[in-house]
């Protein structure tokens, strides 16, 4: 007796995933350009960034974009993102009743490791005051509804979400360490201690128990006893943020980083 094998019936595929996996891959175009030397209304920011499909490289309408990317790269959970990533039509309803059909295009598009899809626009304090509260809050309002329609989640980032301190402070300090390919092979071996160790501990009780917590550099062509100690390299204190920017420890940021901070193992 023969067996009738089993069919496998593909699941229907979601429009509106399949759209979003478009958006964050290779081959997005952004729906907004900003041509090099050409005059723009605000300063134009080239920002790299590992988590852009494209090219690696994101041109920001305006710094405070620029410092939004900052925040998103050192945001572990966010694994990829998209500039400009889709231009929607929402509805503003007037004070008197009368409906507005508008277009926007966002600045950016991020992708969470769980799926989850957020949209934010960067708009400074003196932009917002410009227009009146309520105007502004239903416009807000009236995007948040056309996205929440495409399964994504909208917010408006300024000054005061993005440049709060210490938080702000210490997101550039790991931003500046973040890995790099290229960067000395011994930090690598220090991550992998601090991870084999004891959290939670100080960053200053993690440079006194890695070894060694120095790093060296000569040419090639040079003998290993002509290595010189570069005094500005703390490798543990690199490590531990690059290992913070991975989502592998946790840091408090609501104390500016030092030696003091503490290392915690994330759960």
């Amino acid at each position: 007796m023969t067996s009738t094998p089993r069919m496998h019936v593909k699941p229907r595929e979601n429009v509106i995933d399949a759209m979003w996996r478009e958006i964050f891959g290779r081959k997005h175009e952004p729906k907004r350009e900003f041509k090099k030397r050409a005059r723009h209304k605000t300063i134009i920011v080239n920002h790299p960034t590992k988590k852009a499909a494209r090219n690696g490289m994101i041109r920001a309408r305006q710094p405070l974009m620029a410092d939004g990317l900052t925040h998103v790269d050192v945001t572990p959970d966010i694994i990829r993102v998209a500039e400009y990533p889709l231009e929607i039509t929402y509805q503003i309803k007037r004070g008197n009743g009368q409906i507005v059909t508008r277009t926007h295009i966002p600045d950016l598009a991020t992708l969470s490791a769980s799926g989850r899809v957020l949209v934010i626009d960067y708009e400074p304090i003196n932009i917002q005051k410009r227009l009146r509260k309520q105007v502004f809050e239903r416009r807000k309002a009236g995007i948040a509804a056309a996205l929440l329609a495409l399964d994504a989640h909208y917010v408006v980032q300024d000054e005061c979400s993005i440049h709060l301190q210490p938080r702000w402070h210490n997101v550039c300090e790991i931003w500046k360490h973040m890995h790099e390919n290229g960067q000395h092979p011994g930090i690598a071996e220090v991550r992998l201690q601090i991870m084999n160790g004891r959290l939670p501990a100080t960053i200053g009780q993690l440079m006194r128990r890695v070894s060694p917590n120095a790093v060296t550099s000569r040419f090639a062509d040079q003998p290993i006893e002509d290595a010189k100690l570069m005094q500005d390299v703390n490798p543990t204190y690199t490590a531990v943020l690059q290992l913070a920017a991975a989502g592998k420890v946790r840091l408090d940021h609501s104390m500016p980083l030092t030696i003091d901070s503490i290392v915690t193992r994330k759960d």
